[in-house]
């Protein structure tokens, strides 16, 4: 009884000791740490990191506007919270073209409101000949006063007009597992280029994605990815990222001119996006055949 009471404390001790050490060159060495799940830097084998755009007007997003479950909403409620929010970041510059989170780049929450606000009325058309007034028509808004005497049209876009989320991340492949990772790096919220006087898409907040996570958990109510097939049994926003629970379109890529996929391949219009598709199917093809090696 005693030798089996000694066994069992040996293999205790043994295997702490084990999962100590296996902790330990987890964390040990150069990593991400702007990563939810950080990946050790010698173990990657190949890294891209790549921006792409996920437009919830269409269908397959549409779970991430479901009443009272708005990742838009939540997002820039958070960023304008000076007590309990989520702090927000301006767009990548040309002295920050991999999209690193510097203080510098830090915006208040006034400043988070101001790049939401309408285009002034008395700044005339819109590019392509849009006018302000069509514009917010078309948006769900309204220009005029219908409201009465006493009715305020409000001078910012409201939250489900804004329907552009771009996504920065890195395809890792860890040669330690030997498998793909999508780590996510950060969240921007945009305008869409038919809502700028620029005719440009217009950043309004980049959220770190590490902060974003656990400001999810704060509103767990609030940030659930709305389940069709199991409305009983949603999936928080983290775990429908975490399954690529999204359609998105790349954008842009690591490159030595830093430039977009039409830029880079020189295409526009429909070419570009089908250059998009086509750089999607290349990632896809380059993990499949690096076991034919």
């Amino acid at each position: 009884m005693k030798l089996r009471s000694f066994l069992l404390i040996g293999l205790c001790v043994i295997s702490f000791g084990l999962n100590a050490q296996e902790d330990s060159v987890a964390i040990r060495g150069d990593y991400n740490r702007n990563s939810v799940r950080p990946i050790r830097t010698e173990d990657i084998m190949f890294r891209m990191r790549v921006w792409s755009w996920m437009d919830l007007r269409e269908k397959v997003n549409s779970r991430w506007t479901a009443q009272g479950n708005e990742i838009v909403k939540l997002l820039l409620q958070g960023a304008m919270d000076e007590i309990d929010g989520i702090t927000a970041y301006r767009a990548d510059s040309i002295r920050n073209p991999e999209g690193d989170f510097l203080d510098e780049d830090i915006i208040t929450p006034q400043q988070v409101q101001a790049r939401m606000k309408l285009p002034e009325e008395d700044e005339g058309d819109l590019p392509g000949g849009v006018n302000i007034d069509d514009l917010l028509g078309s948006l769900g808004g309204d220009s005029t006063n219908t409201g009465g005497a006493n009715a305020e049209v409000s001078p910012y876009y409201e939250y489900n007009d804004i329907m552009l989320i771009e996504i920065c991340e890195d395809f890792v492949f860890d040669k330690r597992r030997s498998r793909a990772y999508w780590d996510i790096q950060s969240i921007s919220i945009l305008l869409h280029p038919a809502q700028t006087r620029a005719g440009t898409t217009q950043v309004i907040a980049r959220f770190k994605y590490k902060d974003v996570v656990e400001y999810f958990k704060k509103f767990p109510k609030q940030a659930a990815w709305y389940n069709a097939q199991n409305p009983g049994r949603p999936l928080s926003f983290t775990e429908a990222f975490d399954l690529r629970m999204f359609d998105s379109r790349p954008i842009r890529y690591s490159n030595p001119e830093n430039g977009r996929i039409e830029d880079v391949e020189g295409v526009q219009g429909l070419n570009a996006i089908l250059a998009s598709q086509r750089f999607k199917n290349k990632l896809l093809e380059f993990e499949h055949n690096l076991w034919e090696y």
